[in-house]
């Protein structure tokens, strides 16, 4: 099993509350151990999206960058 299915594997029977809090977690711990699996989840969010949210993830993200670098 790669990590990518081992990601999917692991919260497959989840419920939003609980994906809702493993993302938060993993993002508020700021440990690199856990970006493959931000990794997966970007990748299943940005493949499930319209063009029309994909622009709007597109903006979040360079507005976030230039925030983050100023």
């Amino acid at each position: 099993m790669n990590i990518k299915e081992y990601i999917l594997y692991n919260f497959k029977n989840d419920n939003y509350k609980e994906i809702r809090d493993q993302i938060t977690n993993s993002v508020s711990s700021n440990s690199e151990s856990t970006l493959p699996g931000e990794g997966v989840i970007f990748e299943l969010l940005w493949n499930n999206s319209d063009n029309e949210l994909k622009d709007q993830i597109i903006e979040t993200v360079r507005k976030a960058i230039i925030k983050e670098t100023i």
